[in-house]
């Protein structure tokens, strides 16, 4: 019979939680316990353990998985999670997060992201030691723990930007032996993709190969424009020219307008048309760039550059046009002074490459697109 102490017992959010629970549905000391662990997850499991999630926030890197998956606590997850603790509580009937020595998240981010903006304090993890040692091992633990069908299944992005994020980190060699044995031997992938699944593994082989050549290994990361749209509610650069502060989310009509965009010929002509239609009626138009695809530093950087520079050819081009459509004689509008009705006040930190970004991104602090 377990004995129960004050340690074990905690409350999360409206729910009583006991981790001794947890040790009699998964006993450290069961031989067969632990070969699942090493199965399920690459992990041996230590001790349920308490995680003080005062000590975290929500702009920690362990927070959007960065590198192990392509998406992490985008779009509705969260809002889905909150919903279901709200209404069912914790359950105890699944196995909880798990934490190394270092007690950062490698997997159940959502579920702690969730509790900690329901204003709960505490949530039972397990404390693990990794199989294999470093990087390699977060990396397999972070794609292992998502082998399920609930929530988000791991995808074959997933595996890719994961084998990029190895060979980044250089613990994994960039050659294709090597990136094969490892979705075999360490992550099981046969498991999603059994004999191959149409060339599903060969392709993500190849395209881990391809991908982590030069500078394209680095990671992007992935929020979705909602998120972005959270993040910026608290940027210190979210300001006109006369200093006042722009709210993401609401603009009076004598308010300077917000745009959040994305690069794209769709995209571009979209706000061309929102900064003409809020500059006829004296409203200035601020605008920042976002993406939530992996791509090279380079990449992003000419889309956002590019995009700028369509942006200022059509302002010229308005000129030109009236210029031709007036037929003022001996006045060219052209050559005068003219004020530009939007300011582009540069792009959300998306690298994920040690090159600045991520201070940025703690800091809440925009890139403008020269230095980026």
């Amino acid at each position: 019979m377990t004995i129960l102490t004050l340690n074990n017992v905690k409350q999360v959010f409206n729910t009583q939680v006991d981790l001794s629970v947890y040790e009699q549905k998964w006993n450290p000391d069961d031989p067969a316990v632990q070969a699942y662990m090493h199965q399920k997850y690459g992990v041996s499991l230590i001790k349920f353990i308490w995680l003080d999630l005062s000590t975290k926030n929500e702009d920690d890197d362990e927070f959007t998985n960065i590198g192990v998956r392509d998406e992490q606590n985008t779009g509705t997850a969260v809002d889905d999670m909150e919903n279901s603790i709200r209404v069912e509580g914790w359950l105890t009937d699944y196995f909880p997060g798990i934490v190394f020595s270092d007690h950062k998240l490698k997997e159940a981010r959502t579920r702690a992201l969730t509790l900690m903006r329901l204003g709960a304090r505490y949530m039972p993890v397990a404390l693990c030691s990794p199989l294999i040692d470093g990087k390699r091992g977060e990396l397999n633990t972070g794609i292992l723990g998502n082998y399920h069908p609930v929530q988000r299944r791991v995808v074959q992005e997933d595996f890719i930007v994961a084998g990029c994020t190895g060979i980044d980190h250089d613990v994994l060699d960039r050659n294709k032996t090597d990136i094969e044995r490892w979705l075999y031997d360490e992550l099981n992938i046969e498991k999603i993709y059994p004999a191959n699944a149409g060339g599903s593994i060969t392709k993500i082989i190849n395209a881990i190969y391809a991908r982590s050549e030069g500078d394209t290994a680095k990671i992007v990361r992935k929020k979705s424009r909602e998120d972005w749209m959270e993040w910026l509610s608290t940027s210190s650069d979210m300001k006109d020219e006369t200093g006042n502060r722009i709210d993401p989310y609401i603009q009076l009509d004598s308010d300077p307008d917000f745009a959040l965009y994305k690069p794209g010929m769709t995209n571009t002509a979209r706000l061309i048309r929102t900064m003409l239609e809020n500059g006829a009626s004296g409203r200035h138009t601020y605008v920042v760039f976002y993406d939530d695809t992996q791509r090279s530093r380079e990449s992003l950087k000419k889309e956002f550059q590019n995009m700028q520079s369509d942006i200022e050819s059509a302002h010229s081009n308005i000129f030109n046009y009236a210029q031709k459509s007036l037929d003022m004689k001996g006045m060219n509008i052209c050559e005068m002074d003219n004020k530009v009705q939007f300011t582009i006040l540069g792009a959300v930190p998306l690298m994920m490459d040690g090159n600045g970004h991520e201070k940025a991104y703690a800091a809440h602090r925009l890139i403008p697109l020269n230095k980026f």
